[in-house]
């Protein structure tokens, strides 16, 4: 038996009760197990107390306390346990607690993410200018070039955009290259991007060297991959072959339609055969590489393992 009670906001308290025993305690005793937890900070006195044994625990909480939690076993020894059982069959449990004083946790005005992020809204500090066609972005050099090792280089050498502190970037539009600096300042990627805006932020990526971009825009384009978009998700690792990162993500796709051949019979798939006429040459060079016999299909026969072929 057990409850659980949010008091004021403040506090948090979870009892229990073991009329045999808590798995934990000592055999033959009933244990009454109290969990109080601090919400907000307080200073409180709590008392349980069991009426009718005289059964009574105090203990302060207070802000001097570092401990959240206590968590107290053991409490009524079966001998006295019947005493406190009321005519009515009932066990009357009082918990009080008198709470001296509140104070709300403090809120940080910002997470650490959000801090580095309002560097790049409101160019604090900046020592170098992203120039687009539309739009001219104020940031800092120690943060892009952590990022980035082409930046990094970038500025380490006495290079035009290091010396001018000015980068031009005319191969993307603004909107990709704000995207792609607020990933450099907060790691965030915003989600329901336009597919087309997804995939110039994949490609600033690549440029730019930053591999752990490029695989979340290449997953997030991708998506999760079943029956019905496995051919389509093959095409987009076809289309960007050149990402090095692509590679991972094609052998993965190759891997599950292996082991999921109705894959081929799907409309999906004649529809990429359409586009990439190669697709069922490369899921036959794959299968031809595993070692486990495969079900046929009529545009793909039986594969046998190279043991049985020998």
């Amino acid at each position: 038996m057990s409850a659980n009670l949010n008091i004021a906001g403040c506090f948090g308290l979870h009892m229990e009760f073991w009329p045999g025993g808590h798995p934990a305690a000592h055999e033959g005793f009933s244990t009454i197990a109290v969990r109080a937890r601090r919400i907000g900070d307080i200073e409180a006195k709590c008392t349980l107390d069991l009426e009718g044994c005289n059964m009574m625990r105090t203990w302060i909480v207070g802000r001097d306390k570092m401990e959240k939690s206590w968590f107290f076993t053991n409490w009524v020894q079966i001998h006295k346990f019947n005493e406190c059982v009321q005519p009515d069959s009932n066990l009357q449990i009082i918990f009080c607690i008198d709470v001296y004083e509140v104070r709300p946790e403090f809120d940080l005005p910002a997470t650490d993410a959000s801090i580095i992020e309002r560097l790049l809204t409101s160019g604090l500090h900046s020592d170098v200018e992203i120039v687009t066609p539309n739009k001219t972005f104020q940031c800092h050099k120690n943060i892009l070039s952590v990022q980035s090792p082409v930046f990094e280089k970038m500025f380490e050498h006495q290079m035009t955009e290091s010396i001018s502190n000015v980068v031009e970037i005319n191969d993307f539009d603004s909107e990709c290259i704000e995207i792609f600096l607020k990933y450099m300042y907060s790691f965030k990627l915003p989600n329901n991007l336009p597919l087309p805006t997804l995939e110039k932020v994949m490609l600033a990526a690549d440029k730019y060297g930053i591999e752990a971009l490029v695989v979340l825009a290449l997953g997030k384009l991708v998506g999760n991959i079943s029956i019905e978009t496995a051919a389509s998700a093959y095409l987009i690792t076809v289309q960007y072959q050149n990402v090095l990162q692509t590679r991972g993500f094609r052998a993965k796709i190759l891997d599950f339609i292996g082991r999921n051949l109705e894959v081929t019979r799907s409309p999906a798939w004649e529809e990429a055969r359409k586009k990439y006429p190669d697709i069922d040459r490369d899921i036959v060079n794959f299968l031809s590489t595993k070692e486990a016999q495969v079900s046929a299909t009529s545009q793909f026969p039986i594969l046998c393992s190279k043991r049985d072929r020998t």
